[in-house]
C-alpha cells in the first residue's frame, strides 16, 4: 500500500523511485488547520499521484498543505517541493547549511554536481567509460527536482513551529553535508536518511564536500543516540522503534567495515575504485559497469572509509592520479 496511517494525525506515503531502494517515504502530519509534509519525493507523475492519494486518504487536499520540510536535498527527498511551492505557495524549509549547497548545485551551477561526481570517480581510479556514463546519469537527475524551491532556512537547535506543529531541528551531517532530523513534541523523530532500518545510509566523499563525511556521520549518530525518541520515521523502510539499538548497530557496522577496509589495503596501496570492487561488486569485469550498487555510491563510500582511516593515521594518501592509499608505517 502506498499510504499507511501510522497514527490518527500521521500518514506515511511510499512513493516509487527508480533507484535501488525502490521507494521513498514522505510523511503527512495533520496540523491545526491543515497538514505539514516531511520530504517530497521525485518530480515524477508516479510520486505526484502517490502524494495526491496520501492527501485524500487523510481527508486533505493540496490546498491544505501549510509547509514542506526537507530533511536534505537529495533528488528523492526534494523533487516535488518546488512544484508544490509554485502551485500553492507553500513554505519550504531546509537546514541553512543544506539550503546554501542545494541552491548552488541545483540552480546556479548544476555542472558543479556533475563535476563533483565525475572528478571523484576519476581521481579514485575509475575507468573513463564508467566515469562518462555516471556523469550522464547524474546530469539526468536535474529534471527530477525542477523547479527548485525558494527555501526558508532553519538552524541547528532551532524549534520549528508551523500551525500547531512543533519540532526541534538537529544538524546531522554525513549522508549529506546539511542533513537534518526533526524531533517533534510527541517523541517522533523524522530522521530522513540519517538512520534506516535495514541498510546503512550511503556516506560518500565528494569533491567540494566536507573532508571526512564518515567522521561527520559517526559523530552525528552519537549526537542523536540518546534523544527521547518514541518512534523514528525514516526516509526508506519501516518505522524504527528501538532507536538507540539501531544507532548502536550502525556504529558497530561502520567499526567492522573500517576494519574490513583496512584489511583489504595491500602494502603497495589501493584505490577507492579497487576497494569498492572488493566490497560491493566482486566479479565485475573492468569493461562493464556494475549494476548491483550505483557506481558513484560504491566508490564514494569506499573513499569515505579510506579517508577516515587516513585521518586516523592508519593510512597515507598519495594524490596521484589516481589517488592511492597505503598503510602508514607503524599503524595498527
Amino acid at each position: 500500500m502506498p499510504v499507511v496511517c501510522l497514527e490518527p494525525d500521521l500518514f506515511c506515503v511510499r512513493m516509487p523511485i527508480p533507484f535501488p531502494l525502490g521507494s521513498v517515504n514522505v510523511y503527512l502530519v495533520r496540523t491545526r488547520h491543515g497538514a505539514l509534509l516531511v520530504d517530497a519525493g521525485l518530480r515524477t507523475p508516479d510520486c505526484f499521484a502517490a502524494l495526491q492519494e496520501g492527501l485524500e486518504s487523510a481527508g486533505l487536499s493540496f490546498a491544505d498543505l501549510r509547509a514542506v520540510v526537507l530533511t536534505h536535498a537529495h533528488p528523492d527527498h526534494i523533487g516535488l517541493a518546488g512544484v508544490l511551492q509554485e502551485r500553492i505557495g507553500v513554505s519550504v524549509y531546509l537546514l541553512d547549511v543544506e539550503a546554501q549547497l542545494a541552491r548552488r548545485v541545483w540552480v546556479e551551477d548544476y555542472g558543479f554536481r556533475v563535476r563533483a561526481v565525475t572528478d571523484m570517480l576519476r581521481a579514485h581510479g575509475v575507468p573513463d567509460p564508467w566515469v562518462e556514463e555516471a556523469g550522464r546519469q547524474v546530469a539526468r537527475l536535474r529534471e527530477l527536482v525542477a523547479p527548485f524551491p525558494q527555501p526558508t532556512p532553519l538552524a541547528d537547535g532551532q524549534v520549528l513551529e508551523v500551525d500547531g506543529f512543533s519540532a526541534r531541528v538537529l544538524w546531522t551531517p554525513g549522508h549529506s553535508d546539511g542533513h537534518m532530523v526533526l524531533l517533534d513534541a510527541c517523541g517522533r523523530l523524522f530522521c530522513g536518511d540519517h538512520v534506516l532500518p535495514e541498510v546503512s545510509p550511503n556516506i560518500s566523499l565528494y569533491a567540494g564536500g566536507r573532508p571526512n563525511p564518515l567522521a561527520d556521520y559517526l559523530d552525528s549518530l552519537r549526537k542523536v543516540r540518546d534523544l527521547p525518541v518514541i518512534v523514528a520515521l525514516p526516509g526508506h523502510g519501516d518505522p524504527v522503534v528501538d532507536w538507540a539499538g539501531r544507532v548502536d548497530q550502525l556504529l558497530e557496522h561502520h567499526r567492522l567495515r573500517l576494519e574490513a577496509a583496512y584489511a583489504l589495503v595491500p602494502r603497495q596501496g589501493t584505490t577507492a575504485f579497487r576497494l569498492a570492487q572488493q566490497l560491493f561488486f566482486q566479479g565485475a569485469s573492468d569493461g562493464a559497469c556494475p549494476q548491483e550498487v550505483p557506481l558513484p555510491l560504491a566508490v564514494g563510500e569506499a573513499a569515505a572509509h579510506l579517508e577516515w582511516l587516513r585521518q586516523a593515521g592508519r593510512l597515507v594518501r598519495e594524490d596521484g592520479p589516481p589517488v592511492v592509499y597505503r598503510p602508514a608505517e607503524g599503524a595498527l
